[in-house]
This record gives structure tokens, C-alpha cells and sequence, in this order.
């Protein structure tokens, strides 16, 4: 069983704050990517494993809900294709790929 401290690792950290074209959607993806860094960060207080896995299922629901408030309707319309693929497909859908391996790991 892999160390709490372990950490899953990924290319780049999504980040919102250098993309400047979110328009509306910045603040709420930024929040987003707020709570799912916390949960990580909580990583390593978990006591249990159960505990671990709940907190990296959380993480896995935020990137899910980030990716999918970039791919959606609304994201299309504001986030131009290339910030747009940059943020879901480069950064974001490694980072999910990498949690779930690490959470199968327990």
C-alpha cells in the first residue's frame, strides 16, 4: 500500500489564473481548482485509507466537473479552442488519469 505522501504525478498543475480569456467562467473554474487542490493537500492527514480514497475521489469529482464546465455548452461560447484544449485535454484529463491510478492503488 503506497505511502500517504504520495502524490500523483502529472505534467503541470491545471492553472486559471494565467489564462486571461475565461471571461465569466474564471472565478467559478478557479474555485474548482481551489477545493480540488485542498482535498489533496488533506492527502497526507488521512488517517485511514478509506479516508484517502474518499479524499481522492473527491478530486477526481472536481476535475471532472472542471473538464466539463470547460467542454460545456457555455464553455464552448466563452473559452476560445485553444485555451479550451489547453485547460481539458493537455492539463486536466492527465491529472484525472493520474488520481484514478493512484487511487487504485489502495
Amino acid at each position: 500500500m503506497p505511502t500517504a505522501r504520495a502524490r500523483p504525478s502529472s505534467g503541470s498543475p491545471v492553472d486559471v489564473t494565467a489564462a486571461g480569456d475565461l471571461g465569466k467562467l474564471q472565478p467559478t473554474l478557479q474555485s474548482t481548482l481551489v477545493k480540488a487542490r485542498g482535498s489533496l493537500h488533506k492527502l497526507p492527514d488521512a488517517q485511514t485509507s478509506r479516508r484517502q480514497k474518499g479524499l481522492l475521489r473527491k478530486v477526481e469529482r472536481k476535475l471532472i466537473g472542471f473538464a466539463h464546465r470547460v467542454r460545456s455548452k457555455g464553455g464552448r461560447a466563452v473559452i476560445p479552442v485553444t485555451t479550451r484544449d489547453r485547460l481539458a485535454i493537455d492539463q486536466a484529463d492527465p491529472l484525472k488519469v493520474d488520481v484514478l491510478a493512484f487511487r487504485a492503488t489502495f
